[in-house]
Order: C-alpha cells, then structure tokens, then sequence
C-alpha cells in the first residue's frame, strides 16, 4: 500500500504541510514525524511503556477524550447529552455509526474551559469491539497530523473493506504502527515466533488488540525472519461471474528480516493442496507445524517462489486459517 500512497497529491502534500522535507517516501516521513511526537509527548510519562499504557495519556496530551459506544442506549445517551450543549455535530451520530465508520473525532464548539478540544467516539457495538483499540489510534494518528485550527474537523475510522480517502489509508498505515510501537514492544520479543508467544505479548501490552492485528504486527517487529499469511476462500482477481472459489492467501505481511533475505509470499496465490494450510482449512490435521518449501507455492502462471525451506505454524481464526512461516532450522 505504501507505494501507492508515497505518490498520491495529498500525501505529499500532507508532508510538505507538516514541514517535512520533500522525499521520494513521504509516507516514512510521515510516520517518523508520528513517533517522534511520541516520543515527546511521552517525556513526562511515569507508567509502563506499553503502548495501551501511553494511549489514554496520549488522548489527554492531544486534548481529546475517548468515549466507547457499547450499546444503541449509549449511542442515544450521548447524542442526547451533547444536544443539550448544543454540540449540533453529534445529532448525525446514529447515522454515522449505522452506517461503515466505526469512530469519529469531533471538536467541541461549546467547551468548558476545563474540557478537551475534542471528543474520539468508538464504537464498541458487535464485532467493532474487536477493532476499538485500532480505531482509538486511528483517531489520535489525525490528532497527530492536524495541520491548523480548521482540518480535521470531523475524522472518521471506517470499517475494512470500506474504500478509504488516501488519508485514511495513510492513517490506517500510521496507527497499526503506533498501536504496536516497536521500541515499547521489542523487550518482549525473544526467541522463536509462535502463536503463543503472540498471544502472551499481546496479553503483556496491548490487551485490547485484536489477534489477528497483534499476529501481524508482532511478527513485523520480530527479530528473525517470518511471514504472516491469512488464507481463505476466494476467487482469482478478474475471475468471470460464478467462478468457484480457492483458498488463497488473501492478506500477506513479511517482516523485514524476511524481505532482506529473500523469503518473500505473494498475496492472493492459491495455498498449495500438500501444504498443512490447506490441510488445516479442510480439517485433514490436528497438526499446528509441518515443514515445507516456499517453492510450493506456485501461480497459474507458473510463477514459483524460491527454494526455500520452511517451518508453517497454522491457527485457524473463524473462516480462515493464519499461518506464520520461518525458516526451518539447520538440520
């Protein structure tokens, strides 16, 4: 994604706003001006460094305060609430949340002086709970990159699949980096990558992530080489109407470790029939670890990847089966 975005109009010119030196990435650029903000904001911090730690301090050092929606009577409570004050950006608050935003930040027309600019509205109803600690970084991330007095009156968090704004999508980048901030989460890291240690860290210092966000994001800042992949059923990209499906591996994330020495997985290409992925999905195996060979897996094309052996860790999360690949040991 990042590519993309590095040459879209108004992420450079987000960059050349927040005073940030022209760059062929403004995308890095962006998101170092992100963590050094951190960095500053957090200087009198006197908790743990944890990232769900510095997120409510965050909120109150960016002048905002977090109000989860958990139900249709909390959602009617606030708009009711905010009504009296006069607060008329809340009315279109049922609307909003009925329909793909998951969060909006809004700013107080009518404060107090002992108030916050802002209000960060998270909807925590259904499966959204799931996304609610993504979606409060998401809305400090517009926090950080606010320009003036005037942008960014109304910031909205909107649900996946939805097609997002290219500032939505460089947020969206931002905040999946800052809600696993890799100098507060490294101390965990140690030895080999598994689903468990995932988990563990997770538990550690951000409980309120989702797994299959804490799965991606963890396994970026490992210090060894290792893929993440989610597999599941769907049709080849501009495949004809009624084409049967296959499982694919629909989402990809690659560490850096891994790209440097060259164990690299394409997305969308169709898991491999001996692979433990497929065998998982189809409930062949009790098994959770097998090793293979990256040049398994192929496309129609007859594109391979390279010879590669490797070790697959398999989860299965609902209708999918996530797996983290490293490179199998020395024999």
């Amino acid at each position: 994604m990042a590519p993309a975005l590095n040459d879209h109009i108004v992420v450079q010119r987000l960059a050349r706003d927040l005073g940030l030196r022209s760059s062929a990435e403004p995308v890095g650029r962006i998101l170092e001006y992100c963590r050094r903000r951190v960095r500053k904001l957090i200087e009198d911090f006197d908790g743990s460094n944890t990232p769900a730690e510095i997120l409510p301090w965050l909120a109150a050092k960016l002048s905002t305060r977090f109000v989860e929606i958990n139900d249709d009577v909390d959602l009617n409570r606030i708009v009711v609430e905010y009504g009296k004050k006069k607060e008329y950006a809340f009315a279109t608050l049922q609307q909003e949340f009925n329909g793909c935003t998951e969060g909006i930040t809004l700013r107080l027309t009518r404060r107090q002086f002992w108030e916050p600019e802002f209000v960060s509205l998270i909807d925590c109803r259904g499966r959204r709970k799931l996304r609610r600690y993504h979606t409060k970084w998401h809305e400090l991330v517009h926090l950080l990159i606010m320009t003036d007095q005037t942008r960014m009156e109304f910031r909205r968090t909107h649900e996946v699949g939805q097609e997002k704004s290219a500032e939505e999508k460089l947020v969206d980048v931002i905040a999946g980096e800052l809600s696993f901030f890799p100098e507060f989460v490294e101390p965990y890291i140690q030895g080999e990558i598994t689903f468990a240690k995932v988990e563990q860290i997770r538990s550690l210092v951000c409980p309120d992530a989702s797994l299959t966000s804490s799965a991606i994001n963890i396994s970026k800042i490992w210090n060894s080489p290792c893929i993440w992949i989610e597999a599941r059923l769907q049709t080849k990209k501009g495949a004809e109407v009624g084409a049967l499906p296959a499982l694919r591996a629909v989402k990809v994330a690659e560490n850096t470790v891994a790209r440097e020495r060259g164990m690299r997985m394409i997305a969308n290409f169709r898991v491999p029939q001996d692979s433990i992925v497929f065998r998982a999905f189809c409930g062949e195996t009790l098994d959770s670890v097998a090793f293979e060979n990256l040049s398994w897996w192929k496309a129609s094309s007859g594109t391979r990847l390279r010879n590669c052996p490797v070790k697959v860790q398999v989860k299965r999360f609902g209708d999918s089966i996530q797996a983290l690949i490293t490179p199998a040991p020395l024999q």
